[in-house]
């Protein structure tokens, strides 16, 4: 599968990616589904991870299509009506679990 494709890994390649985002090539947001260029990103978190400028930090620092985005942010952002915060950690922990680099904190901030 090709990388821009695999939206499992979108989790990890929108975490810590200031050395991988340049200037001059596209990169693409999952949550406002669109693509530019990375001189756009203006703002970083403490750990390097860039915010898009739609404010959400889930930027690959690659292109993507708009099919793979949109099934990207069902994936990633969409929730059924029976969603709790619960389910949420739960879910977030079962498809974080294997990802190297992230670690799934519980409990509330």
């Amino acid at each position: 599968m090709e990388l821009e494709h695999n939206i499992e890994l979108f989790i990890k390649h929108s975490f810590k990616n200031r050395s991988l985002i340049k200037p001059d090539e596209k990169v693409s947001c999952y949550y406002c589904r669109t693509s530019y260029l990375g001189k756009y990103i203006v703002e970083w978190t403490g750990d390097d991870t860039a915010i898009c400028p739609c404010g959400i930090d889930s930027v690959v620092p690659y292109e993507v299509d708009q099919e793979t985005l949109e099934k990207a942010y069902e994936r990633w952002f969409c929730y059924s009506d029976d969603f709790t915060i619960e389910s949420y950690r739960m879910r977030m922990k079962d498809d974080c679990a294997n990802i190297p680099g992230v670690n799934f904190i519980e409990g509330d901030s």
